[in-house]
């Protein structure tokens, strides 16, 4: 797959996406995510690689060839959208065939959406996800050459977004077809993405490409840090750096995390509640480095996890952390209880500014 945006631009009355300019060459079939919050151009970057809105500027070339200057239904590219728009005046099995390679491909990809037993009802009898299914199935018959998702699974409910989830991901790499997928989801992400796009304010900000644990641990910004689930960001200067671990300094409050700057800047010191243990000693393993002695100032219900909001007194440094209900109740712990605040500092990331 070899996808190519070069300077690509769209104007929609105030707003303005890019310039963008971003390249994906790879064997067999990736998943690129797109992140960003509400209002960044996401939907509106996939509109202009499926030639539904035009550029202002710039090119798209996929796989050599130059698809910008072609209209949509030349660029062989399936779109499946937040809302399955289809043919209501046709059959299931007639929406499927509907720009299908062949006919016979066409039944196959219904066979394995599972809506083979419902080609002659039409799309408004039935439920959400199968009309999503349906929408799945008509966008892969066409053989695309890039599949767009424009967060497919937003409006089903939790157990059908995992399943469809887990079903479009065997798909898209048994088809062998890449596809750009904007999501919300931080499951999704993690479960689907082998590389992501950060986008904020209409400018591609961050690129990130490798494992889960590539995506997870190195955002470079707090905007994107937040997408990535962290919420606790402590202002600190830089003390020492050593092979990629740096000692930092909150106030009087002493702390490790990973990331690369110099000795005497100013950072983040990013970190995820879960990533907390909560605990009444000072006792703590070999590898969390991290030890912070502070009042629960807050207790709040999270579903079935309790937040903490936490205090250390002499710095003023706050933080949020995660545990089970019935930790809470082992602990002992409630609103004003002193407790030790515990991470690795693998868990701990530094944001440069």
């Amino acid at each position: 797959m070899d996808l190519h945006l070069d300077s690509v631009t769209v104007r929609r009355g105030d707003f303005v996406l890019g310039p963008i300019s971003y390249r994906m060459r790879s064997e067999g079939s990736k998943m690129i995510a797109v992140v960003g919050p509400n209002g960044a151009g996401k939907s509106t970057l996939l509109d202009a690689i499926a030639g539904l809105v035009p550029l202002d500027m710039g090119t798209i070339t996929i796989n050599g060839k130059l698809v910008s200057s072609l209209p949509a239904h030349r660029r062989g590219i399936g779109y499946v959208l937040q809302r399955p728009y289809l043919f209501a005046n046709m059959s299931v099995e007639k929406n499927v065939l509907y720009g299908a390679a062949d006919s016979g491909y066409a039944a196959g990809m219904m066979s394995t959406m599972g809506i083979a037993h419902l080609g002659q009802r039409r799309p408004q009898t039935l439920s959400g996800g199968e009309q999503q299914r349906v929408s799945i199935a008509r966008a892969l018959a066409m053989k695309p050459s890039m599949l767009l998702l424009d967060e497919p699974f937003s409006h089903l409910d939790p157990e059908m977004q995992e399943e469809l989830g887990e079903r479009l991901g065997e798909l898209i790499k048994t088809e062998g077809v890449s596809a750009i997928y904007v999501t919300h989801s931080f499951d999704a992400l993690y479960a689907m993405a082998d590389m992501v796009l950060f986008i904020d304010g209409g400018r591609l900000c961050e690129t990130v490409t490798g494992s889960v644990s590539t995506i997870d641990g190195r955002p470079r910004t707090r905007r994107f840090a937040e997408l990535l689930g962290y919420r606790n960001f402590i202002r600190c200067s830089v003390v020492q750096s050593a092979g990629g671990v740096l000692s930092l300094a909150a106030g009087d409050l002493r702390l490790e995390g990973l990331g690369d700057a110099p000795v005497g800047s100013s950072v983040l010191l990013a970190l995820r509640p879960e990533d907390i243990t909560i605990s009444m000693t000072s006792r703590a393993r070999a590898s969390q480095r991290n030890i912070v002695q502070a009042r629960v100032t807050e207790l709040r219900r999270m579903g079935p996890l309790m937040r903490l909001r936490l205090r250390h007194e002499d710095s003023g440094t706050e933080l949020l952390a995660l545990i089970t209900s019935g930790s809470l109740v082992s602990l002992g712990v409630n609103e004003g209880s002193m407790v030790y605040a515990i991470f690795k500092t693998a868990a701990a990331h530094v944001i440069q500014g």
